[in-house]
């Protein structure tokens, strides 16, 4: 099997089972000889931030001299993104052969009357050879949707060293609920039984659903509080904070943009200092110097100077609520151009309606995947809260339109979905 063969096999598969659960990837991971069993997993949920939380706990593990595995998705530019051993991704070949061997088991599965696993569950199960051959001291691990029936929910109380939950918001409410109560009762099906779970600040209700499970499983739940994190300076090169309850860290130091990055970082470094009573040698110089090192492409990335660019994955309502007060707050007083595009299923309205106020203009484009909603169709959408609005294909051609329009003090904003983040990254030549 090539590279490309095993790309074409994996993103063929089934993007769901007909019945929903943990008994595909059970079946493969067992037919794989269980390679989960022999890592040890920080395992992180949430709706918004997880990528953020785990690029700095995975910085911070780096820093302290652990061999550490990482697992994200989706990816923006290369699928090897998705998995990494310290800063060295997964290698194509490395993807050909465990796929290989894992389309092997999958007809197995098939021949025994089994349901094929999916792309997800191929996907994670692709991380688990790799981590397991690379002998990884622990591994940072994502959830993709969801928590209690997602793939990664495979590893157990034995293989769990900490749950963390980042912020929760109204995401794929098809799969995991219409309210907040539901979605988190998902997310928080990976609390593990006499375990802890890390919580970022969350409305009454939700933080209430993870006190009632930490409390039916024996688990300690330490929860980020709202007015822990005090911002010292923001700044488009980075942001300082102090954390109240690691106090003697003093000025934190991170390359992430605004308040919702500092919290993020915030809970990555509680985390952290948790992994320490569990007999991990941090140091506080390795929590402030892995911080500062982190970094997270797509999250509010400045990707040009001149003019000024920034990219943001927000594809929910929360995400983008949060995008907007950093916007605000950076950029108060300017008038903005918004490159957009989304993927069919979202609220268009709720996602860029909000922007109105700031917006100069908006440029809409059609996502580069099956799942994207017709620029076309998103323009009249936005034309109903703003007039200035025009349709220019692909992403290669709305930034050819923007940078060739635009005025000496604008500042262009992408967001909108992650699918499309990766398109800008390349026309900047980035990696």
């Amino acid at each position: 099997m090539t590279y490309n063969e095993a790309i074409e096999y994996i993103t063929t598969s089934p993007k769901f089972g007909k019945t929903a659960g943990l008994q595909r990837i059970e079946l493969l991971l067992e037919l794989l000889g269980n390679p989960q069993t022999k890592l040890k997993f920080v395992h992180v949920a949430g709706t918004n931030g997880k990528g953020s939380v785990c690029a700095c706990i995975h910085a911070v593990l780096m820093e302290a001299g652990y061999k550490t595995g990482l697992f994200i998705s989706p990816h923006l530019q290369r699928f090897s993104e998705r998995v990494r051993v310290n800063k060295d991704e997964i290698s194509e070949a490395q993807i050909a052969n465990y796929t290989n061997i894992i389309r092997q088991k999958a007809d197995m599965m098939i021949q025994s009357g089994s349901e094929p696993p999916t792309e997800f569950e191929i996907i994670t199960a692709i991380a688990m050879l790799h981590f397991n051959a690379a002998l990884c001291d622990i591994v940072v691990l994502e959830v993709g949707i969801g928590g209690i029936i997602d793939s990664t929910n495979i590893i157990s109380e034995n293989e769990s060293l900490l749950s963390v939950i980042t912020s929760i918001g109204f995401d794929h409410m098809e799969y995991l609920g219409e309210t907040l109560k539901e979605i988190a009762a998902k997310k928080a099906g990976i609390i593990k039984n006499n375990h802890t779970t890390i919580a970022y600040p969350g409305e009454d209700e939700v933080m209430a659903v993870f006190e009632r499970t930490c409390e039916a499983k024996n688990a300690r739940l330490i929860k980020l509080e709202s007015g822990a994190v005090e911002i010292k300076t923001m700044k488009l090169c980075g942001t300082s904070f102090n954390l109240a309850p690691l106090s003697e860290l003093g000025d934190i130091q991170i390359k992430l943009l605004g308040k919702y990055g500092a919290y993020n970082a915030a809970l990555a470094a509680l985390a952290c200092a948790e992994l320490r009573s569990k007999g991990f040698e941090i140091s506080d110089e390795n929590i402030k110097g892995g911080l500062a090192a982190a970094y997270w492409p797509g999250r509010l990335e400045i990707v040009n100077q001149n003019p000024l660019i920034i990219i943001d994955g927000a594809h929910n309502p929360e995400g983008a609520n949060a995008l907007f007060n950093e916007l605000s707050a950076y950029f108060a007083g300017y008038k903005l151009t918004f490159i957009c595009g989304c993927m069919a299923d979202k609220d268009a309205e709720a996602l860029f309606a909000p922007f109105a106020n700031i917006a100069r203009r908006f440029i809409t484009i059609t996502p580069d995947t099956k799942r994207a909603m017709r620029g076309e169709e998103l323009t009249e959408r936005i034309k109903g809260f703003h007039g200035d609005v025009v349709f220019k294909g692909d992403i290669k051609q709305a930034l050819d339109y923007a940078v060739s329009t635009g005025t000496q003090d604008e500042v262009i904003c992408a967001f909108g979905s992650l699918y499309f983040m990766g398109g800008v990254r390349d026309y900047f030549g980035l990696r």
